[in-house]
C-alpha cells in the first residue's frame, strides 16, 4: 500500500530550462574567462558543493582570485544574478502539482522531497510555493549525502514514518536517482513533463522505469 510519495526538485517540481538560466558557462562569460579555464575549478568542486563542504560564494571568490579578476562589484554581480536565477525557477512549476498534492493529502499520503542542491539553492527551494506541502525534506547540501546514496532515501522514509517499500519516488531520472530509489525498495516513476524544455542536454525516457507525462498520472500507480 502506498503511504508516501517522495519527489525530486529540479526538472520534476520546477524547471530550470523555462527560466533565464545562469549556469557555469554564463558565469564564465561575465568573468571574462574561457569556459574551460573556469570549469577547472567549477566542475572540480561540484561534489563538494552538493555535499555542503563548500559554498557557491567561496568557489566564485576562489576562481576570481586565482584568475586575477576579483573586484567587489563583479563578485556581487555574480552572486546576485545566480540567486535571482534560482528564485526564478520557482515560477516555472507544473501547475497540476497543486491539485495532485491536494488529492494526495486528502488520501493521507505523506509527501517528501529529496534534492541534490547547492548552497545558493537551499533558500529558493524553501521559498517555492510547493514546499509547504512536504512532510519531510532532505537537501543534499544540508545532509552531506546525495542521491543515489541509499542513506538519503532511507532517512527520508524514516522521517515520513513509512517503510521504503511503501514509498513511490518521482524524479526526472538525473544522477541515477531512480536506481537509488529502486535499490532501497521504493517504486520509482520517471517524470517526463519537463523533458521538452531541456534543449541544453535533452533527456530520454529510461526503459527500466515507468514514465508519467503529467503529475496527475501518478495517481494510477497508487497501490
Amino acid at each position: 500500500m502506498t503511504k508516501a510519495i517522495i519527489f525530486d526538485m529540479y526538472e520534476t517540481l520546477v524547471s530550470c530550462h523555462r527560466a533565464k538560466m545562469y549556469f557555469g558557462e554564463h558565469i564564465a562569460k561575465d568573468l571574462g574567462l574561457e569556459e574551460a579555464r573556469f570549469r577547472e575549478v567549477w566542475d572540480a568542486t561540484d561534489e563538494a558543493r552538493t555535499l555542503g563542504k563548500i559554498t557557491f560564494e567561496k568557489v566564485i571568490h576562489d576562481i576570481m582570485v586565482q584568475n586575477d579578476v576579483y573586484s567587489d562589484k563583479l563578485y556581487e554581480k555574480i552572486l546576485t544574478k545566480r540567486r535571482e536565477s534560482k528564485l526564478a525557477f520557482n515560477r516555472y512549476y507544473n501547475k497540476e502539482l497543486i491539485p495532485l498534492f491536494d488529492t494526495l493529502k486528502s488520501l493521507n499520503i505523506k509527501l517528501g522531497l529529496i534534492s541534490n542542491c547547492y548552497s545558493e539553492e537551499v533558500n529558493p527551494i524553501r521559498e517555492c510555493v510547493l514546499y509547504p506541502y512536504f512532510d519531510a525534506a532532505f537537501l543534499s547540501y544540508e545532509q552531506g549525502i546525495k542521491k543515489p546514496n541509499p542513506e538519503i532515501y532511507l532517512k527520508s522514509a524514516v522521517a515520513l514514518g513509512v517503510p521504503a517499500k511503501e514509498c513511490i519516488y518521482v524524479g526526472d531520472g538525473a544522477g541515477e536517482e531512480l536506481y537509488g530509489a529502486r535499490d532501497v525498495g521504493m517504486y520509482p516513476l520517471q517524470a517526463t513533463w519537463f523533458f521538452k524544455y531541456n534543449k541544453r542536454r535533452p533527456p530520454e525516457p529510461d526503459p527500466n522505469f515507468k514514465q508519467v507525462d503529467k503529475p496527475m498520472g501518478i495517481l494510477k500507480y497508487l497501490a
